[in-house]
């Protein structure tokens, strides 16, 4: 997630070649930071630009020029909603959805600032989402996992949540899993909530009303759990 991606960027221009902005319909320990960004208080990031970005767009129907300009992003952590975003992202664009969705702008408008930004802040940006997620390929289980004398692991939540309707989480408990189960997740549309179903016997109702809460950290950390019960991530580090 971190690396630097090819850049899609959907806009079209003008006949004077400015840009139409045409914004979409949706409005554990951390890792080390990059250098130009700060933990706030509330667990967002500052990221302050080293190159500041100014964009010069025009909004559909309107037919004035405007400007925007950027010398800092605040970056959020994402949860399960986000995830679902940035899963589905087509074109090698997860990452700049990924940041859309961390700096709640439009992907639209991610688009234009990321044709404009430097390289290096690209990649400060990213870590820091990174950072914020946990998007930091380990394989194995997190150091938090515990495992039973059945087989079954419980993984315990960074930010417990509390899905409508059902009974608040802090910990997920992971039992075997089964060649139905592969099959199961293989064949699935949404595939992570799938996969925390089948691996700890929540409904599905119930695992995709959590899995949108649940903080992407905790989600990347019940995929290394998935992963190392379905044998391809048998190395156990957190």
């Amino acid at each position: 997630m971190a690396e630097t991606q090819r850049l899609l960027v959907d806009f079209t221009e003008g006949a004077d070649g400015v840009p139409f902005l045409i914004e979409d319909a949706a409005g554990a320990d951390p890792l080390p930071l990059p250098e130009g960004a700060v933990r706030n208080a509330d667990g967002t990031v500052t990221l302050t630009l080293a190159y500041p970005v100014t964009l010069t767009f025009r909004l559909p129907g309107g037919p004035e020029v405007q400007q925007k300009s950027f010398s800092e992003l605040v970056l959020r952590r994402l949860n399960g909603l986000d995830m679902r975003r940035v899963i589905g992202a087509r074109g090698g664009r997860s990452a700049q959805v990924a940041l859309a969705r961390s700096a709640d702008l439009s992907e639209a408008r991610i688009a234009l600032l990321y044709a404009k930004m430097d390289a290096s802040d690209i990649s400060a940006a990213n870590a820091v989402v990174a950072s914020l997620c946990g998007f930091d390929g380990e394989e194995g289980l997190p150091a938090s996992a515990v495992i039973g004398d059945d087989g079954s692991i419980t993984l315990p939540l960074a930010a417990p949540v509390e899905p409508q309707g059902f009974a608040a989480r802090h910990e997920l408990v992971f039992r075997r899993l089964r060649g139905d189960d592969l099959i199961a997740i293989s064949q699935a549309k949404d595939l992570l909530p799938t996969a925390m179903a089948r691996a700890t016997g929540l409904s599905p109702k119930e695992a995709n009303s959590a899995f949108d809460l649940m903080d992407a950290a905790d989600i990347m950390a019940m995929q290394r759990v998935v992963g190392f019960l379905s044998g391809s991530g048998r190395r156990i580090g957190g």
